[in-house]
């Protein structure tokens, strides 16, 4: 587990405010596991402001081809995406554009 060590200078006034007297150690986990729980899944209005203008039926069709990530279920009559699926599908458009 990463740490950090950092000096605190004592209060003002002190004589001997000039050293270092007191050790702040942080602390955190680095579990990738952790980070997984907080992704994002964006509906289909949200997606215009990601750069994907496009109408749900062409969703569909390029879903089907597989030139778009696919939606993910998250109810019965709820359909999303991954942002970072999302994010990573235009930043390859743009890739392939300026190829």
């Amino acid at each position: 587990m990463p740490t950090i060590t950092r000096s605190i200078p004592a209060a003002k006034g002190d004589a001997s405010a000039r050293k270092p007297t007191k050790n702040l150690t942080v602390t955190w986990d680095t579990n990738p596991l952790a980070t997984t729980t907080n992704k994002k899944i964006l509906t289909f209005d949200e997606l215009p402001e990601h750069g994907v203008n496009l109408g749900r039926k062409q969703l569909a069709r390029l879903e089907a081809a597989g030139k778009f990530p696919q939606r993910i279920q998250v109810s019965e009559h709820r359909i999303g995406w991954l942002a970072e699926e999302i994010k990573a599908h235009v930043d390859a458009q743009i890739e392939q554009r300026n190829k």
